[in-house]
């Protein structure tokens, strides 16, 4: 699977509302045209959900580096290569391919295929998880075809719309430390803020990086009592281990009000 199959049309701003790409061919540089025109990624535009610039070269430290596991026009390498640590599931062996969120550095001005990471352990490709994308492969056979995970069973729409998924902004991120997996999330929904337990703290360096992020969450599901702590909703997030996607959150394209309803 190519990253960008996976990113949608376009148009892409960022926090400030300043347009990034204006589609896929523009944000690959697609045609010759498109390529000498250039997207708008810089270190000036790539900012965080906070609307903050990200270190990159001349920072200390630099955290220029973006797990991308991609080539220059956004496809999935095809020499049968290591680009994506084994699929985003390895921490030991294997490298990921990285691009420059401000194109400086690594023999070329790309934005995602720079250069290959050191490996993937945490001392090697943690750093760069900060601006982890989701992933850009699903599991494959051994002959590399791309085989997604099986689609579940037809539900009515009636079942789809009992289903209450609301977006909330984190406002705090709170270590649950006897837990290897879980974290509190306090958050605020617009007229109301709720705990809700999530399994978030081995898929990033520090999941206090979730703070002040919009997020979507299923609110109506029915309370569950989790390590003696009452979690109200769940995290609705994208991606499954299993499926070789390293789990990131599902982020509306724009600030909305908290509370928004998702459907």
């Amino acid at each position: 699977m190519n990253a960008r199959d996976r990113i949608g049309a376009g148009p892409w701003h960022n926090a400030k509302g300043a347009r990034v790409a204006q589609n896929v061919a523009d944000l690959h540089g697609d045609t010759l045209e498109a390529a000498r025109r250039g997207n708008n990624m810089t270190k000036v535009t790539a900012i965080n959900e906070k609307g903050e610039t990200i270190n990159g070269v001349g920072d200390t430290p630099n955290r220029h580096d973006m797990l991308t596991g991609s080539q220059l026009d956004g496809t999935a390498f095809t020499d049968g290569a290591d680009h994506t640590c084994q699929n985003w599931t390895s921490s030991t062996t294997g490298t990921a391919q990285l691009g420059h969120h401000d194109r400086t550095g690594g023999g070329n001005t790309s934005w995602n295929s720079t250069h290959p990471s050191r490996g993937c352990s945490q001392g090697e490709s943690g750093r760069h998880r900060r601006r982890r994308v989701c992933s850009t492969a699903s599991r494959s056979t051994e002959a590399g075809a791309v085989v997604p995970a099986a689609i579940k069973p037809t539900v009515t729409r009636q079942a789809l719309e009992a289903v209450d998924i609301r977006v909330g902004t984190i406002v705090r991120v709170e270590d649950m430390p006897k837990a290897a997996k879980l974290v509190r999330l306090i958050v605020d929904f617009g007229d109301h803020q709720r705990l809700i337990i999530a399994g978030v703290k081995q898929e990033r360096a520090d999941a206090r990086e979730l703070e002040n992020r919009q997020a979507l969450f299923v609110v109506n599901l029915e309370p569950k009592t989790i390590m003696g702590e009452e979690s109200q909703g769940m995290l609705f997030d994208i991606g499954y281990a299993a499926d070789g996607v390293t789990p990131c959150l599902a982020v509306p394209e724009r600030l909305v009000p908290n509370g928004a309803r998702a459907g």
